[in-house]
């Protein structure tokens, strides 16, 4: 399930997922997108994404705590140059 968040970011939940499977789920995401090239009639965009990952309950037992910890970590993937998956 997934959703805007706000501005360029988004959020994407999944149900019962451990950390190791949401990291790989995160990192079949980014290489998607990498791997699609937008060309356009002058020139060709190479997206790439960040992802931040969180876990409930591991990373706090609210909604709010979990998104806040998401977040950081996206912080996290920013600040080390982009295109990664970051907890």
């Amino acid at each position: 399930v997934g959703s805007r968040f706000g501005g360029d970011e988004f959020s994407a939940f999944v149900p019962n997922a451990s950390r190791e499977r949401a990291h790989e789920l995160g990192e079949r995401m980014r290489k998607a997108v990498v791997d699609a090239p937008i060309a356009g009639p002058t020139a060709t965009v190479n997206p790439s994404i960040s992802i931040g990952l969180a876990v409930w309950p591991d990373d706090g037992d609210a909604a709010e705590q979990v998104t806040r910890q998401a977040d950081e970590a996206l912080y996290r993937a920013k600040a080390a140059g982009r295109n990664c998956v970051c907890e």
